[in-house]
């Protein structure tokens, strides 16, 4: 394949919209699940649940990178660059190009070797809420918006140990979510969200590529979006306060993944200054 030349101007790096850490919630995903079933975890797909008794880290972390997936997926990443390579493809959009066409066109004969949007839609609603399954995971928005909300009264207080009270309330918080996820959590999450991701790495570079990103006036993805989202996708969209929920979201999600242990206990030891608080006022101010 033709290497993609990066743009002039800096873009949104993979590192910057967080996608590294949803790497490497995937290899920790995979590295659990071979600590339970050998090697041959490598060659499952639908993978069974981890542990009998509940939700286990491996499959939060692989939820965590599906939600910053999610995210990107308001924010127009990959359907930005669906939309972009279709109207090349059919004629209804003209744009001087050189390589950056072929490649375009290159990805878009490539789309039925990927989750298709409606596909998408149904992996996050089954385990998010919102339309695309036949039993959305509902109530989820609003088990994280009351785990951010028992994390937030943390930030006002002096650095040091959480009073007892507000540690018990973010406990019961992140059960409520651990609980609506259950197994939801298992199966195909951690092949699905490897192969959004690469979809959407895919779709960075694209819009990264100088050609690409020079046809389109220059600039860096999100930058990209805003400018044409009303003629690519028929309506405006800001982008940036889903890439930051995305991300800030993500990482309460991967605090909690690995604190469950003290979850179920009823009461996390934590301290007001864990960088979780500062996640969660970030998340809530998106």
């Amino acid at each position: 394949m033709t290497p993609v030349a990066p743009a002039a101007e800096p873009a949104e790096s993979a590192t910057a919209l967080g996608l590294r850490a949803c790497e490497r919630d995937l290899d920790l995903y995979l590295s659990d699940a071979m600590a339970v079933f050998g090697t041959s975890a490598l060659g499952i797909v639908h993978l069974p649940r981890l542990d009998a008794s509940g939700l286990a880290r491996g499959e939060l972390r692989a939820v965590a990178s599906l939600y910053q997936c999610a995210q990107l997926e308001k924010a127009g990443l990959p359907g930005f660059v669906e939309a972009l390579a279709e109207k090349l493809a059919t004629g209804r959009l003209v744009v001087m190009m050189d390589e950056g066409a072929t490649r375009l066109m290159r990805y878009h004969r490539g789309r039925h070797e990927r989750h298709t949007a409606a596909e998408r839609r149904a992996i996050y609603s089954r385990l998010f809420g919102g339309p695309g399954f036949d039993d959305p995971n509902g109530a989820f928005d609003g088990q994280l918006l009351a785990l951010i909300q028992a994390l937030r009264p943390l930030s006002g207080l002096a650095p040091g140990p959480a009073p007892a009270h507000l540690t018990t309330r973010v406990a019961a918080a992140g059960l409520s979510l651990t609980g609506g996820l259950g197994g939801r959590a298992a199966g195909a999450t951690r092949f699905d969200a490897e192969r959004i991701l690469a979809h959407i790495q895919l779709t960075i570079r694209l819009l990264t590529d100088a050609d690409i990103a020079g046809a389109l006036g220059g600039g860096n993805p999100l930058r990209l979006i805003t400018l044409h989202a009303p003629h690519i996708l028929g309506e405006p969209l800001d982008p940036t306060p889903h890439v930051r929920r995305g991300v800030e979201g993500a990482q309460v999600l991967r605090w909690l993944a690995d604190h469950l242990a003290e979850v179920r206990s009823g009461a996390v030891p934590m301290r007001t200054d864990d960088p979780v608080v500062n996640h969660a006022w970030a998340w809530e101010a998106a």
